[in-house]
């Protein structure tokens, strides 16, 4: 649960790409090659370096800022998708960067809920926000000062699956769980990519089982986390309060009242 709403870009621009990316793509390591072409043999040295002796000391190993211990998501809750289309316009992304760019990045909810019905709508605003019931708005919320990202409504807008998005929403917390204590940009996008493996291993294999294998998640993370929609959540604005959805089998729910 959070309290502020920061940029994407503040976070770490396409890190859930690069995530999607370490969960389907397998590299070679391949065979180091020596400068005429030849196999690298690491017993070479080269003539003008003395060799290692036993008093050098061993270099330290790295101190990572994340554990490979599996996390238990199992009390990330979800709920289906509100659908609510039109209403709000495209020019909602531009209102959330204006605002983001006037705050150095970041704004609470509130102020950010109060900015959209001022310069967008109410019913955009409400369309955005909404209490825990039955079916999650693009942020819901849990009380008066914490929210939860709706993520995982992106995944399941664009799929027509409400399992596939609560997979992602799991996925996504489990991340943000393992990740919590790694500091900067680089250390957050090389933990999202090797907890996958390890500490968050169950629930992105959940991930792939339930959103269509492999190619279809990367398919989801390119539109669902798109930097053209500012915040993590913003595809999930797009594809709620903005868009129709997808002919996916989604079934729409543009007249529900609000909550």
């Amino acid at each position: 649960m959070q309290k502020q709403l920061f940029a994407l870009t503040t976070i770490a621009t396409f890190a859930a790409l690069t995530s999607a990316t370490a969960v389907t793509g397998c590299s070679d390591a391949g065979i180091a090659t020596s400068s005429d072409g030849g196999a690298s043999d690491s017993s070479t040295r080269d003539a003008r370096k003395p060799p290692a002796t036993d008093d050098e000391p061993d270099e330290p190993d790295e101190v990572l800022c994340y554990k490979a211990d599996p996390i238990d998501v199992s009390s990330i809750g979800y709920k289906p998708a509100r659908h609510r289309p039109g209403s709000c316009t495209g020019e909602v992304f531009k209102v959330i960067k204006d605002l983001l760019t006037a705050n150095n990045g970041s704004v609470s909810y509130l102020v950010l809920k109060d900015e959209l019905a001022k310069s967008e709508s109410a019913e955009c605003a409400e369309c955005v926000f909404g209490d825990d019931g039955d079916a999650w708005a693009p942020v819901v919320s849990v009380n008066d000062t914490s929210y939860v990202q709706n993520r995982g409504g992106c995944f399941e807008a664009l799929t027509g699956d409400s399992s596939c998005g609560e997979a992602a929403q799991k996925f996504f917390g489990c991340l943000d769980t393992a990740c919590k204590d790694c500091g900067n940009a680089n250390e957050r996008s090389s933990c999202r990519s090797d907890v996958q493996t390890s500490a968050c291993r169950e629930p992105t294999q959940a991930m792939l089982a339930s959103c269509g294998g492999s190619g279809k998640v990367n398919e989801l993370f390119r539109e669902c986390q798109a930097a053209k929609y500012v915040i993590s959540m913003g595809a999930t604005i797009q594809h709620l309060c903005v868009a129709p959805a997808k002919d996916a089998g989604v079934e729409l729910d543009a007249g529900a009242d609000a909550d």
